[in-house]
């Protein structure tokens, strides 16, 4: 399974289902299934939120189902790739993982549990918020 770390609060938006892309200056051809890691790093722009949520760890899973420039989304940044995402779900607790930069593969033993804690988790069905404060 493939997986991105992603700065926290970030991490926590995509898999509640309110960011709907993700930036990147490159492109991906990855579609499907993707584990997402909350890095150990925050945006230094929220330090608010800073304690309150996980770090260094796979929080949830979404679906990468294209990756456009252009994008209509809030989250859409210019000169950026849009990597488009869908089906959120969360973990049903967090797997302490050591993250890497750019897309990385989880070992097969913590690919096994990561299934195992998104039995039962639903899809987050929200609509896109662009305000991080309503975390």
């Amino acid at each position: 399974m493939k997986a991105l770390t992603v700065r926290q609060p970030w991490a926590e938006l995509i898999v509640r289902g309110r960011k709907d892309v993700e930036n990147r200056p490159w492109r991906t051809n990855h579609r499907n299934l993707l584990a997402i890691h909350a890095g150990l790093g925050f945006d230094p722009h929220e330090p608010k939120v800073r304690g309150e949520l996980e770090s260094g760890a796979i929080i949830g899973v979404v679906d990468v189902l294209d990756c456009v420039r252009g994008s209509e989304s809030p989250w859409g940044l210019p000169g950026q790739w849009h990597w488009i995402l869908g089906n959120a779900r969360r973990l049903s607790k967090p797997i302490p993982y050591r993250g890497a930069l750019g897309l990385w593969n989880v070992d097969p033993e913590t690919e096994r549990l990561l299934r195992s804690r998104l039995r039962g988790s639903h899809t987050q069905r929200r609509p896109i918020h662009p305000v991080v404060r309503t975390l």
